[in-house]
């Protein structure tokens, strides 16, 4: 295998995290629109229009699925099984999102939203890789380290400082295919020769 094909598939697999990151981006920052348009936010406030509802209930969790199943379909994975991961990663992110525990702090990227989103790439890299015979233990481990740096450096660093949350979320999600693609990569490399 030559090394072009490699750095195309690395690249392929970077951007493909990079397109999935913004989408999940832009379907949190559609629920804090829906929040603001109806008020939700002023002390005593109402609730969504049902067009708002629609919103967040459905297009929301529709975007962060398709978000998070780019990543599983530029590694290369068929497209019912990069949407299957999608979904899975998708239920992860709400479900920390919404019940997240502790303390609340409905801050961007504050540390369960920046969870959220590694956690959510953490699942959508692992789905790729479940039942594959070309990836090896080595690629788990390097994605298990990548999530935990990640995790890591948003818990150094004071709740309020957004900034580190989105840099943490943002290298979660490139690397994290990157990994994938390139361990699956050196598995077909080593098993050709």
């Amino acid at each position: 295998m030559n090394n072009f094909h490699l750095q195309k598939r690395l690249l392929i697999a970077a951007a493909g995290g990079l397109a999935g990151f913004f989408l999940t981006l832009l379907a949190v920052i559609t629920v804090i629109v829906v929040a603001l348009m109806s008020g939700t936010f002023v002390f005593g406030g109402g609730t969504p229009s049902p067009g708002g509802k629609f919103v967040v209930n459905v297009l929301v969790p529709l975007l962060i699925c398709i978000g998070a199943a780019i990543p599983a379909w530029k590694v290369g994975t068929k497209w019912w099984y990069g949407l299957l991961a999608g979904i899975v990663a998708m239920i992860v992110f709400v479900f920390i999102e919404l019940n997240g525990g502790g303390q609340v702090n409905y801050g961007i990227f504050s540390q369960r939203e920046t969870i959220a989103y590694i956690s959510a790439a953490l699942v959508s890299a692992f789905s790729v890789t479940v039942g594959r015979n070309e990836f090896q233990s080595k690629g788990y481990v390097l994605m298990f380290v990548i999530s935990v740096v990640a995790t890591g450096l948003r818990f150094i660093v004071p709740e309020e400082n957004f900034v580190v949350g989105f840099i943490a979320s943002l290298l979660a999600w490139i690397l994290l295919p990157l990994a994938v693609a390139f361990a699956t990569d050196i598995k077909r490399e080593n098993g050709a020769t």
